[in-house]
Formats: structure tokens, C-alpha cells, sequence
């Protein structure tokens, strides 16, 4: 009744209290009589089911709180269990003890029983006592085996994994730690759980850490996200095979672009003459998209002004601008960022190049008035007025001369 709801317990409560009506009507019973011997009947049964669930509920009031139970504190401690387990292993070997004495030394009567003599009595007691000692040990390396075991298992989520490392490193400390060192050099792993073995080992053994983690950057069968991973999780461990493993994501090129612009990067925190080196690399090869080696040449100019306007003097002048005219002034305001007169040097290239696009020469152009240089009003006006221009062309240099004249009246 305390479950039901509302309207299930009004329908209860109804249903017994009209539950003698039929049965007083049907058998013609006295009306006195039956009503009289039911309802009673009813009205003391209900007033004993709650006298009962008052004096349940009164003991357990009265009774006290369960102890709360006491939190595992490390993997392998010498808890309650493992001490009560130990006392059944020492009874049993125990009663085995003396049930195996009794052949060998039979106590005289009245006296105490002789001690066992040879080789076998010399051999007994240090056995036993190795085999007590040795219990929890064992159980001990044989469910960390199991535990390793499971890492290595492909047929469990990698994620879960991961997470049972955590907690067995978390738990195990260094011990645990060293016995999952194998799972980090084995190739048929998956790469995320070596490289999660890899850092954890770095809390406690540096070197096996780094020589890990240089075999995982080192692996060209390994994704090169992955192999960019254990690089900069190597920077930490050994600053040197670091460097040496991103500078092979970054020459390599069957890697991803970005990848070796991330390793690039990273060497940053290596070496900084290394990342000039790279970033120069990765500006001026030509299998690198445009917008990387703007971004490239951009992040260059930090270390090098020289190199980095090089590179995009490449790109200015190169195929690429003439294909599509959106990266040569994209190029053009990279170096104008860099060096304000090398930028307006390469604005004027581009408006007077008859290989570039005219949309590309009139942008360019506008760019140069929008400087304040006069070449930039003489140029779109030329383009306007040509005769061999074509009418689309001529109508965009006029839209972009007059904006160009609104724009510095407003200014």
C-alpha cells in the first residue's frame, strides 16, 4: 500500500471495506450477524498489520549505522582479507605438518615428541615456511601477469584499456608501471596503449620512458599523428631524439602537410634554430599548399625577415598566383605585414603583371591607393580607359576608382 498511488489506494481501502456486502447478501446470512462478525473482523486485522509495521519500523530506527566501508588506499596492502587468508594457508599447513611428524617422531610416554632426524626433518621446516611466506607473493605476480595480459588482449576496446592502465599505474605505482614497460615496445599493440604505457612510465623511469617512446616516433608504420605524439611527449624525456624524430615528420614527405607543420612547431620547444629550419623547409616546398606556406613563411618571419620574404617572393611570382589570383594578394599582405615597403614592391608587381589575372591586377591596385600611393588611382584609372580591356573588367576597375575616392574622403 505505501507503493500505490493515490486513487490505487482509495480503491483498495473501498474494495475491503464493501467486500462483506456480497457475501452477507448472497447467503442470506443475518444482517446483525454478518456485518456485525465481519467488520470487526476486518477492523482488527487492519489494526494489527499496523500495530506490526510500526514496531519494524520503531527496530529500525533504533538500530545503529552500518560502518561505512574503508577505502582501498593502494593496490597491494597488507588489508584484513589478505591476513585472514594468510591464517587459513598457516592452519592447513599446519595440520599437514603434524600429521606428516607423527610416523617419524613418536612422543615416549608422559614426554614430549622426539624431533625429526635426516635429511627429510633437516628439509621440512624451511619449506614450510617458504611455502606461507610465498602465498601472497604469488598471487600477487599471477594477477599481475593476468592484468598485463589483459593490455595486451586486441580483443578488448582500446579505450578501455587506456583507462585500465591509468587506474592499474594509479594503484600499482612503479611495480605495475615497470611490468607494462614490454606492452610499450610491442608492435602488434595498439599505438594508443603503448603510447599511454609510454607517459605513465615516464613518472618513474625516465630512460626506459624515452627509448619507448623514440621506437614508437621512429616507426614508419605507425600513423604520423601518433608518431607526432610520442615526439613531443619525447621532448620531455630526451630533448635530443626528439628533435631528431620531428625533423623526420617534417622532411618526410609521405606525411601529412599539417602533421609536419605541427612538428615543425613543436621543435620550437627544442631547438630554435632547428624550427627556422623547418619552417623555411616547409615555405618553400612546393608540395605544400599555398596556404600552409603563407602560414609557414608568416610564422618564419619571426626567427628570419630575410628567409621569410624569400619565400613569399616564390609565391608571388610563381605558377600558383597565376592560377588563382586570391593567393598572390593573400602573399602580398604577408609581406606588406612583415615589411611595409617590400609589400608595396610586390602590390605594384602584381598590378603591372600582364601574366596575372586582371581581377588580380585590380585588387592590387586598390591595395596601392588604399596605402596612400598615388600609382594606385593612375593604374585603375589606365585600366578603366583601356581600349583592349574587356567590358567586365573595365566596369570593375571604375567600381574600385570610385570606392577608392570615397574611401579616402572619408578618411
Amino acid at each position: 500500500m505505501a507503493n500505490a498511488n493515490a486513487v490505487q489506494l482509495w480503491t483498495i481501502r473501498f474494495s475491503a471495506a464493501l467486500a462483506p456486502v456480497p457475501v452477507v447478501e448472497l447467503l442470506d446470512v443475518s444482517r446483525l450477524w454478518g456485518y456485525g462478525l465481519l467488520y470487526p473482523a476486518i477492523a482488527a486485522t487492519w489494526a494489527t498489520s499496523r500495530w506490526q509495521r510500526r514496531r519494524q519500523l520503531a527496530r529500525m530506527r533504533d538500530e545503529p549505522d552500518p560502518a561505512p566501508a574503508r577505502a582501498r588506499s593502494r593496490f597491494w596492502g597488507n588489508d584484513s582479507e589478505d591476513e585472514n587468508g594468510l591464517g587459513v594457508y598457516e592452519a592447513a599447513i599446519e595440520d599437514a605438518r603434524d600429521s606428516s611428524v607423527a610416523p617419524f617422531g613418536r612422543a615416549p610416554a608422559g614426554g614430549a615428541p622426539e624431533p625429526p632426524i635426516g635429511t627429510l626433518g633437516a628439509a621440512r621446516e624451511p619449506s614450510i615456511g617458504m611455502a606461507v611466506v610465498s602465498v601472497p607473493h604469488q598471487r600477487r605476480d599471477r594477477a599481475m601477469r593476468n592484468l598485463v595480459g589483459s593490455i595486451k588482449n586486441e580483443a578488448i576496446d582500446a579505450e578501455l584499456r587506456i583507462q585500465l592502465i591509468q587506474d592499474l599505474v594509479d594503484l600499482g605505482g612503479r611495480d605495475m608501471a615497470m611490468r607494462l614497460s614490454p606492452v610499450a615496445r610491442l608492435s602488434n599493440v595498439d599505438v594508443e596503449v603503448r603510447l599511454e604505457v609510454a607517459e605513465h612510465m615516464g613518472r618513474f623511469s625516465v630512460e626506459d620512458a624515452a627509448r619507448a617512446l623514440e621506437a614508437i616516433a621512429a616507426d614508419a608504420t605507425v600513423d604520423a599523428k601518433y608518431r607526432l605524439d610520442a615526439a613531443c611527449a619525447l621532448v620531455d624525456c630526451a630533448a635530443g631524439p626528439a628533435g631528431i624524430a620531428l625533423m623526420q615528420l617534417v622532411t618526410d614527405e609521405a606525411v601529412n602537410e599539417y602533421v609536419r607543420h605541427s612538428a615543425a612547431h613543436a621543435l620550437r620547444d627544442v631547438h630554435g634554430s632547428a624550427a627556422a629550419m623547418a619552417l623555411r623547409h616547409l615555405a618553400n616546398a612546393p608540395r605544400i599548399s599555398v596556404r600552409l606556406r603563407l602560414i609557414c613563411a608568416e610564422q618564419l618571419a619571426e626567427d628570419s625577415v630575410i628567409d621569410a620574404e624569400n619565400a613569399l617572393w616564390r609565391i608571388v611570382k610563381g605558377v600558383e598566383s597565376v592560377m588563382d589570383f586570391h593567393l598572390g594578394i593573400d602573399a602580398a599582405e604577408a609581406m606588406h605585414g612583415i615589411s611595409p615597403d617590400v609589400g608595396v614592391e610586390a602590390y605594384s608587381v602584381l598590378a603591372s603583371d600582364d601574366c596575372f589575372h586582371w581581377f588580380g591586377r585590380i585588387e592590387a591596385a586598390y591595395r596601392l591607393g588604399r596605402l596612400g600611393l598615388r600609382d594606385g588611382y593612375d593604374l585603375l584609372s589606365d585600366f578603366a580607359r583601356a581600349d583592349h580591356m574587356d567590358e567586365e573588367y573595365a566596369r570593375a576597375a571604375l567600381e574600385r576608382l570610385f570606392q577608392l575616392e570615397v574611401d579616402s574622403e572619408n578618411d
